[in-house]
Formats: C-alpha cells, sequence, structure tokens
C-alpha cells in the first residue's frame, strides 16, 4: 500500500463571531483523505473545527472575537492497493 501524507500550516483571525475559514488548496479532498486538524489559539482562548468539506475548507470557531489562531491540517490518503495486494486483514 502506498500512503502519502501532507501537512498545510498558516495563521488565521476569526472574525467579530468568532469564526474563520481555512482555505486548503484546490487539490485537497478532504473526503478521501484521513485529515488531522490542530487548533493553536492563543492564551486563554478555546477553538474547536466546526467543519471540514470535501473542497478542502475547514471552518473553525473560538470562544472570543477577532483571535488569532495557529493552525495544522495533515492529510493522509487512503491506501491504495498495489497489484498483488488485497484488504484481507
Amino acid at each position: 500500500m502506498i500512503r502519502r501524507s501532507r501537512t498545510y500550516s498558516g495563521e488565521i483571525w476569526t472574525d467579530a463571531g468568532g469564526r474563520a475559514t481555512i482555505h486548503l488548496p484546490a487539490d485537497v479532498d478532504l473526503v478521501s483523505t484521513a485529515v488531522h486538524c490542530r487548533l493553536e489559539p492563543g492564551d486563554g482562548i478555546r477553538a474547536r473545527v466546526v467543519s471540514a468539506s470535501s473542497d478542502g475548507h475547514v471552518s473553525i470557531e473560538t470562544d472570543e472575537p477577532h483571535a488569532k489562531v495557529g493552525w495544522r491540517v495533515t492529510t493522509r490518503r487512503r491506501p491504495r492497493l498495489q497489484k498483488g495486494e488485497t484488504t484481507d486483514a
């Protein structure tokens, strides 16, 4: 099996409602990959992932408006079978 992972990272500011959307590159399909998202908000601020869509958008929310949040999204393609491999464990 071939597994390929990619990591994307950056910083984003939430709006007045404490929401923001992370836009990943157009070739990222969050449905066909395993996704791990880590959020690193400032001191005393809580942040969570609200949703992730197949078109590479990850929506987050914080408990305070206008908060700076560091983020890291790691995607891993689901295993693709090589010639002669089966899914039997």
